[in-house]
C-alpha cells in the first residue's frame, strides 16, 4: 500500500503527488485531466478518457490439429479475459468454420465480422460498461424460476415417459433451451465482473466495490448450478417412469423446492437475513427428506418385482436417483445463495 502526505495549496485546496509508476504505466502528462470517484471507502483516481475510451485487445487462437472441443475452450477462455477480437486462424478451416461461428454466436455481444478459408475474425460489439451486474442476476433468476415452474408442469400435467406426448417433449427441450441462455447470461456477467477486477477504471464505472463484485459472482454461480440441475431433471423426466403416490411426492418435494428458492431471491432483493438465515438452517432437513423419498420409492419398486417388466423397473429406480440427486444440489445452492445474502452488509 502506497502512503501519501497532503500537502495545503491556497485557501481550499489539497494536493497529493502521484505515484510514479502509475504515471509512466498510464501514460500521463503534464495538463492532462485525471477523473476522480467518491467510494464508500475511499476515493478513485483514474485517467481521464480511459475510462470511456475502448482500448481492443487482440488474441489468435489456432485451430490447425485440434478438436472443436479444444478450440472452443480457448474461444471462451479469451472471451472471458476480455479479449475484445478473436482470430481463430488455421490451414483449412472451413471445415470447421459453421462449429466455429455457433460457438461464438453463443456469446453475448460476440459477432462474426471476418470470414475466409484460412481464418475466422470475431469482434465483441458489447459496451461492458453499460451492463448492468444486478439486471444480469435478475434475468437469470426469471429465467431459472421459469425453469423451475416448467418442471413442475411435466411432474403434476405430463405424462412423462418415453411415449409422451409432442407437448410434453417440447416442454422439456425448452428447459434445455433455456439453460443456453443461462449460460450466455453467465459468461457475460464472469466477463464484466472478472474485467472490473482486474481495471480499477471499469470497477469505477460499475460503481462495485471488490466485496459486493464478490457477491455477485457468487450469486451468478448458485443461479448457473441450480439452472443446469433442473435442465438434467427435465431430461430423466421421461425416462422416469414414475407413477402414482411416488410423482404425487416428488411433485410436493419439487413444489417445496421452488417455494424455497423463491423466498430466497426474495430475501436477495429486500437483503432479509432472517429469511436467509430460516433457508440455511432448514436445508438440512430438506435433504434428509428427499432421501427419504427416495428411500420409499425405491420399496415401492422392489413391491412391484414381477408386476413390470425389469427394463420399467430399473428406468423408475434409475430415474429417480437422478432426480433426487438433482433436487439435492439444488437444495444446496440454493442454501449457498442464502448464504451469501447472510454475508451482505
Amino acid at each position: 500500500m502506497l502512503v501519501r502526505k497532503v500537502i495545503n495549496f491556497g485557501k481550499n485546496s489539497h494536493i497529493i503527488t502521484l505515484p510514479k509508476s502509475w504515471v509512466e504505466k498510464n501514460n500521463i502528462q503534464k495538463g492532462d485531466v485525471l477523473s476522480l470517484h467518491e467510494q464508500d471507502q475511499g476515493l478513485l483516481i483514474s485517467a481521464a478518457g480511459a475510462v470511456n475510451a475502448r482500448n481492443d485487445r487482440s488474441i489468435t487462437v489456432s485451430a490447425d490439429g485440434k478438436e472443436l472441443s479444444r478450440i472452443k475452450l480457448e474461444i471462451y477462455s479469451a472471451y472471458l479475459n476480455n479479449y475484445n477480437i478473436i482470430e481463430v486462424i488455421g490451414k483449412d478451416i472451413s471445415s470447421l468454420a459453421q462449429g466455429i461461428k455457433g460457438i461464438i454466436h453463443g456469446l453475448a455481444g460476440l459477432e462474426v465480422l471476418e470470414q475466409t478459408s484460412t481464418k475466422v475474425v470475431a469482434k465483441d460489439l458489447l459496451n461492458l460498461q453499460e451492463i448492468s451486474i444486478k439486471a444480469i442476476i435478475r434475468r437469470m433468476d426469471i429465467i431459472t424460476k421459469s425453469m423451475i415452474e416448467d418442471t413442475l408442469h411435466c411432474l403434476k400435467d405430463c405424462e412423462c415417459y418415453d411415449d409422451a406426448d409432442a407437448q410434453c417433449k417440447s416442454l422439456h427441450e425448452n428447459i434445455g433451451s433455456r439453460d443456453k441462455d443461462i449460460n450466455r447470461l453467465y459468461y457475460l456477467a464472469y466477463r464484466v465482473i472478472y474485467g472490473a477486477l482486474r481495471d480499477s477504471q471499469a470497477a469505477a464505472q460499475l460503481k462495485a466495490a471488490p466485496l459486493q463484485l464478490q457477491q455477485d459472482y457468487l450469486i451468478i454461480v448458485r443461479l448457473e448450478r441450480i439452472a443446469d440441475q433442473m435442465k438434467g431433471i427435465a431430461a430423466d423426466l421421461p425416462r422416469s417412469n414414475i407413477t402414482g403416490q411416488s410423482r404425487k411426492e416428488l411433485t410436493a418435494l419439487q413444489q417445496a423446492l421452488f417455494d424455497r428458492y423463491s423466498d430466497t431471491m426474495k430475501a436477495y432483493y429486500t437483503n432479509n437475513k432472517e429469511t436467509a438465515f430460516t433457508i440455511e438452517v432448514s436445508n438440512a432437513s430438506v435433504i434428509e427428506k428427499l432421501e427419504n423419498f427416495l428411500t420409499n420409492h425405491t420399496g415401492r419398486c422392489i413391491g412391484k418385482k414381477g408386476k413390470q417388466s425389469p427394463s420399467a423397473l430399473t428406468y423408475s429406480c434409475m430415474g429417480a436417483a437422478r432426480i433426487i440427486d438433482g433436487m439435492k444440489i439444488m437444495a444446496k445452492y440454493t442454501s449457498y445463495l442464502a448464504r451469501v445474502i447472510i454475508s451482505m452488509d
